[in-house]
C-alpha cells in the first residue's frame, strides 16, 4: 500500500510560468534601463538620459512580455498604448508609496514596500488587459 503525496504546484501551468517570466523581464528591464542611463548620461543631461533609459527598458518589457511572458498575438498601437498606461500607473503607485511611507520610514524602505505592490498591479493589468487573448 502506498500513500499518494500531493505534488507541489508546478511552474508548467500558465499563471506561475507567467509570473516567473514577468519577473525575469522586469529584471532585464532594470538592467537595460540602468546601462542605457549610464551610457546616455555621459553625452546628455541626467534627466534626459533617465527618460530615454526608461524608454529602452519599457520597449524591452513590451516586446518580451508580449511575445514570451503572455504569448500574445496583440499588435499595434492599442496594446502598446495600454502597456504605457500600465507602466505609468505602476510608476505612480511606486512613487505614491514613497510619498505616503516616506515620512515614517527611510525612502529606500518605502520603495521596497511599494515596488512589489506596483509590480503586482502591472502584472495583473498586463495579463487581463494589455495582452489578454
Amino acid at each position: 500500500m502506498s500513500i499518494a503525496l500531493p505534488h507541489p504546484p508546478s511552474l508548467r501551468g500558465p499563471l506561475p510560468r507567467q509570473v516567473v517570466r514577468f519577473a525575469v523581464v522586469g529584471a532585464s528591464n532594470t538592467v537595460l534601463t540602468f546601462i542605457a542611463y549610464i551610457l546616455l548620461s555621459a553625452v546628455m543631461p541626467a534627466v534626459a538620459a533617465a527618460v530615454l533609459g526608461w524608454a529602452v527598458g519599457a520597449a524591452n518589457g513590451y516586446r518580451l512580455n508580449r511575445g514570451w511572458t503572455f504569448a500574445s498575438a496583440a499588435r499595434g498601437l492599442g496594446p502598446a498604448g495600454r502597456y504605457l498606461v500600465v507602466q505609468g500607473l505602476a510608476a505612480g503607485v511606486s512613487a505614491g508609496g514613497v510619498v505616503v511611507l516616506g515620512g515614517s520610514v527611510p525612502h529606500a524602505v518605502a520603495e521596497l514596500v511599494s515596488l512589489p505592490v506596483a509590480s503586482a498591479l502591472a502584472f495583473v493589468l498586463c495579463r487581463a488587459w494589455v495582452f489578454a487573448a
